[in-house]
């Protein structure tokens, strides 16, 4: 069995090849004792991963009390999960496969369980059963009910958690080490789900989390909760959206919620009392993260599950795109994109070939850097900067490294020099950002600056190059409707067919609206929805792990209506219900950079859109020694008393266009139109439908990391820049 599990492992950790992947499922899905062992082993390797990560967390004891409680990376419980849930789906279809099971119960209404391997599990009283060990695959039954009856909610309970579900499909699994492991320490109980169809909840001990279609759900107690994170970070994404829409009314918006709920992280860690209570409901701290008891009120949140959670999602985002020989070849990119420039130059004022041939092999190098290329590149600079005057405390400058490997608090002389202490932090964005995002601190009168204390700074920039590429040659200025009803000339994009990104049409209701695949011929009704519904796109980057989602009403007044009703939870409900099938699409190319004042503390009041939204106490500078009503950061210093948020800002950059951003110029070459024969052919009744996606009105696009669903910007498009 040794190759099995060197299988196993590979798949585990990430490495495995698609061919390892597909001989590991093959071999679990045609030998059932190949999938026990292949359980075993994995129960093993997890067991022992577990040990491993205890063994860190004893090396560590005496650290500061942020980091208690978090033994076991979210990262890898979720591959541990996953692998388990792989084999647990593959013997469930193996059994099927061979042997139909029957209800366990007549008193189950509504649904069937299918048991994998042996499973220890009891129904408790109508729907409501007992998983004591092992794992269950669970699907809705209509057999028994009449039409117009729905399914009733099914409850699953384990020894760490409960599963609720209504018309879902999904497997269950509950386990703990079996015996003779060769493993001494003994693993706590996991609860997973993996959705196969509809949604589940779970809750568990860390609050409840409602997955969908193709999610992996997980409880254990003292897991990094990166999903409770990223749930988090969407709803406050369109929170500040619909925020920064209302201050904005017309404009253009863009900005990352990632990159701004990860700096206010950061100083979130130092807030205590009213203030932190006030930071984390701003941000939308899941009641998972909050504490009870004596402590509550002074540390309002356990502010460790959230720092580990960005962090789970910062290695992941952040380690592929900074690795180190990524970075030399993008650095290596922009002497040969300068290269092709200035020769593209010369030769469209000598026609020289020679200068041709030189240019045409440098093209050739660049195309064969990005091939090699991840597909994206991110560049995040988060940022405290404290007057120098001022000592912070060790432990939380401690945590903010741990984290988020920023160097702690920098310091600077606002007292004295605010001049300097800008051009430090301007210079330091700058080169944080490859000198993309430049001014991030505005200037100021030394008089207006002297009692700073304490300034938090974010930028992002985000590069990627589209997986199917727009064809140049097909952009050209095409009508774009304005709220107001005038239209103007835009460049936009077209491909026709595009077949690897995802299409799905929704009603005014946020209803799904079923997309015909064939229609007859001529059709023209039923093909979308009325003039008050609206359509999304994602289309993905090179990467594949990376994509832009766009979303587009039918009218072109109509994004104001759109804006009002959308959140998190129903954008990833449209999501999950978007299909992968070819569309046409026109997308404008646009520029959008964007400058946001999000909170400061001006002629003595705090303003600003976070404290619009309910962070208001951060930004309250101590008046008389009065702490009642001001800012409460003791957390960072000794000298808290004097500290608060004396400004937040926000710059972010994004550029649209055929190959994504900034790409070299790579040949599409069109798949060949098939040959027409000199016979007549008889017409078909039924033919392909191809819908269309046309944003030439306002509309609403964003940046996730697919796996996760983070949403790393948020935006929309007004006006896109006239054509010239």
């Amino acid at each position: 069995m040794r190759n099995l599990h060197e299988l196993i492992h590979a798949y585990q950790m990430g490495t495995a090849t698609p061919q390892q992947i597909a001989e590991l499922s093959r071999r679990i899905g045609e030998d059932e004792s190949a999938a026990r062992e292949a359980a075993e082993w994995m129960l093993m390797e997890a067991d022992l991963a577990e040990t491993l990560q205890s063994d860190e967390s004893e090396a560590s004891k005496g650290s500061p009390d942020h980091t208690a409680g978090l033994r076991f990376p979210a990262s890898h419980l979720m591959k541990i999960a996953a692998a388990f849930l792989l084999v647990a789906s593959i013997v469930t279809f193996f059994a099927l496969s061979g042997k139909q099971h029957k209800p366990q119960t007549p008193e189950l209404i509504g649904w069937i369980i299918q048991p994998t391997g042996n499973p220890d599990f009891e129904i408790l009283n109508g729907n409501h059963v007992r998983l004591n060990r092992g794992e269950l695959h669970v699907s809705p039954d209509r057999s028994d009910l009449s039409p117009e009856d729905t399914v009733p909610n099914l409850t699953i309970e384990t020894p760490q958690a409960k599963a609720f579900a209504r018309s879902a499909q999904f497997l269950i699994g509950t386990h703990i080490p079996t015996e003779n492991t060769g493993v001494t320490h003994t693993m706590k109980r996991l609860t997973r789900v993996l959705i196969l169809a509809g949604a589940v909840t779970l809750t568990s001990s860390l609050g409840s989390v409602e997955g969908a279609t193709n999610e992996l759900l997980t409880a254990k107690a003292d897991a990094a909760p990166t999903k409770f994170t990223v749930q988090a970070n969407s709803a406050f994404a369109f929170d500040l959206y619909k925020q920064l829409s209302r201050e904005n009314k017309g404009r253009n918006l863009f900005f990352s919620p990632y990159s701004i709920s990860t700096a206010l992280a950061m100083a979130g860690e130092g807030a205590r009392g009213k203030t932190a209570e006030e930071m984390g409901a701003v941000l939308r701290y899941p009641h998972a993260a909050g504490r009870i008891g004596k402590d509550a009120q002074r540390l309002p949140w356990r502010m460790s599950l959230i720092h580990t959670g960005l962090a789970n999602l910062d290695r992941k985002l952040f380690n592929r795109s900074q690795d180190p020989e990524q970075l030399a070849m993008r650095k290596k990119l922009v002497t040969l994109r300068a290269q092709l420039n200035t020769l593209n130059a010369q030769i469209k004022a000598t026609r020289d070939r020679k200068i041709q041939v030189k240019a045409s092999t440098i093209a050739g190098e660049i195309n064969a850097i990005n091939k090699k290329l991840h597909g994206y590149e991110i560049s995040l600079a988060n940022a405290l900067w404290g007057e120098q005057t001022y000592p912070f405390k060790k432990t939380y400058i401690n945590t903010l490294n741990k984290h988020y490997r920023t160097g702690g608090v920098f310091a600077v002389d606002f007292r004295n020099n605010y001049a300097a202490a800008r051009k430090q932090i301007n210079d330091w964005s700058a080169r944080r950002t490859g000198g993309r995002i430049k001014n991030v601190m505005p200037e100021r009168r030394q008089e207006d600056a002297k009692d700073l204390s304490l300034v938090l700074t974010n930028a992002i920039f985000f590069k990627a190059d589209w997986k199917q590429p727009f064809n140049k040659h097909h952009s050209r200025p095409r009508p774009f409707k304005l709220a107001d009803g005038k239209t103007i000339k835009v460049r936009t994009m077209h491909a026709g067919g595009f077949s690897i990104g995802r299409y799905g049409a929704f009603n005014a209701d946020g209803s799904f609206f079923n997309t015909p695949v064939r229609i007859k011929r001529g059709q023209q009704t039923g093909l979308y929805p009325d003039a008050n519904g609206f359509s999304l796109i994602e289309l993905p980057y090179q990467s594949d792990d990376i994509s832009m989602v766009v979303i587009a009403p039918n009218r072109a007044d109509g994004l104001d209506e759109l804006e009002q009703t959308i959140t998190a939870k129903k954008l990833n409900t449209w999501i999950s219900r978007m299909k992968g099938r070819p569309f046409h699409v026109y997308l404008p190319g646009f520029k959008v950079e964007s400058d946001y004042k999000l909170g400061d503390h001006n002629q003595g009041r705090p303003t600003g859109t976070l404290v619009s939204m309910g962070m208001k106490r951060a930004f309250m500078k101590p008046q008389n020694g009065n702490r009642a009503e001001s800012s409460d950061f003791s957390g960072m210093s000794d000298s808290y008393d004097q500290i608060y948020l004396g400004l937040v800002k926000h710059k972010a950059f994004v550029e649209i266009n055929e190959k994504g951003t900034e790409a070299a110029a790579v040949t599409v070459i069109e798949g060949p139109v098939a040959p027409t024969s000199g016979f007549p052919r008889p017409k078909p009744t039924m033919v392909p439908f191809t819908p269309t996606f046309n944003a030439n009105r306002p509309f609403i696009f964003l940046v996730r990391e697919k796996s996760t669903g983070t949403v790393l910007f948020l935006g929309r498009i007004m006006q896109p820049a006239a054509a010239n």
